[in-house]
């Protein structure tokens, strides 16, 4: 982890790295639409409406998002505009993430989650049909 305000860890997208912000109470994997052209992504179909207290935007899913966070590779992302919310974790940490892991990541990648001790480790476990 690498603030003490919040838990963010280091995650690699598309041979770049970054840093992403779990949160267990999220229940999507989200990469701000901001991020899309550096990182080499594409917004694929529209998924719906991405509620949250900032406000309502557009959420996509991403095409070719290949991320490997601790070591283990994980797909699974939409993107919208979530800049407010980006913008608030920056001023709260010091610290430019690129977006949030949600609850279905940290369950499928088998994370355990030691905020006194500032780690988080990933089960040595597959975790999808490409890790088998």
């Amino acid at each position: 982890i690498v603030s003490e305000q919040r838990v963010i860890i280091p995650i690699e997208i598309n041979d770049s790295k970054e840093f992403i912000l779990l949160d267990t109470g999220s229940t999507i994997n989200i990469i701000n639409s901001d991020e899309l052209k550096r990182l080499k992504l594409n917004k694929s179909f529209l998924i719906g409406d991405l509620n949250s207290r900032y406000s309502t935007e557009a959420l996509y899913s991403l095409k070719n998002c290949k991320s490997l966070i601790c070591g283990k590779s994980y797909m699974q992302f939409g993107t919208s505009d979530i800049s407010s919310a980006i913008k608030a974790i920056y001023d709260e940490t010091g610290i430019e993430v690129v977006g949030i892991l949600g609850t279905p990541a940290i369950k499928q990648l088998g994370m355990i989650i030691d905020l006194s001790r500032g780690i988080v480790t990933i089960k040595n476990e597959p975790n999808n049909l490409a890790d088998k």
